[in-house]
């Protein structure tokens, strides 16, 4: 099989920033971060963590908790303003607590090219906003990287090896 036909299946953890409230001024919508290495690349799966899962993240921020994620909703938009999925529930992108790990593999939603910085988290409860400390939503984002650089990883071989 030659390089060309080869696909990277990659992980990458993104975290989006939920501002703590301040006096008379709360956001209900929380927007995706531009994330260089999910740019262009083939959504496979989304997976959210509740701070019940995942406490802090790698520099020790606060993550929201299971019942903040309850109350929110996802949007997910393509590059050509498509939003394939338009205020789900999150719920339905995590990982039940004690059951099965649960991704989502529906097949309409394999090999969309999302415009990460167009998507966002819409909160229904504001109430749930944090007026001590900024929070954060943890998720991973599984996807295909079919660039060429992806290729060119998936190309090396060991016989080569001296």
């Amino acid at each position: 099989m030659g390089t060309e036909n080869r696909k990277l299946y990659k992980s990458e953890q993104v975290i989006i920033k939920v501002p703590k409230r301040l006096p008379n001024q709360v956001s209900n919508i929380f927007i995706f971060p531009d994330d260089q290495e999910l740019r262009n690349k083939k959504l496979l799966w989304i997976q959210f963590y509740p701070s019940e899962i995942v406490p802090r993240t790698l520099d020790n921020q606060p993550i929201v908790d299971n019942k903040f994620l309850q109350h929110c909703y996802l949007t997910l938009e393509t590059y050509t303003g498509v939003q394939f999925v338009k205020t789900k529930p999150v719920v339905d992108f995590m990982n039940i607590m004690g059951s099965s790990f649960t991704q989502f593999f529906n097949i309409e939603f394999i090999g969309q090219r999302v415009n990460w910085p167009k998507c966002q988290i819409q909160l229904a409860d504001t109430n749930l906003v944090n007026d001590k400390d900024d929070q954060y939503i943890l998720c991973d984002v599984g996807y295909m990287d079919v660039t060429k650089e992806a290729t060119e990883q998936m190309g090396v071989s060991f016989k080569d090896k001296k």
